[in-house]
């Protein structure tokens, strides 16, 4: 599964999701989180450590303004529309 994870980040440069203020990393992790990786899987996918992960998860929250924590992440991602 590790090797398929790493083929999503690299594919990921192509996708385009409908808001621009998230960096290239941060939209790499949205693509795994989309697609149900867990914290763990992405760290070691992309080679940095877990907490990193958690961190840039926290930045993505709030870059999209889903300060309440009772709007999961993995969710919000599913519904947002992308653009090859």
């Amino acid at each position: 599964m590790l090797n398929n994870l790493k083929e999503l980040a690299e594919v990921s440069g192509s996708v385009h999701y409908s808001f621009s203020n998230l960096s290239p990393r941060e939209q790499e992790i949205c693509t795994l989180v989309k697609n149900g990786a867990t914290s763990k899987e992405i760290a070691e996918a992309l080679g940095i450590a877990p907490v990193t992960v958690l961190k840039q998860r926290e930045i993505i929250r709030k870059k999209l303004g889903l300060t309440i924590k009772s709007v999961n992440l993995v969710t919000h991602l599913r519904g947002l529309q992308t653009v090859d």
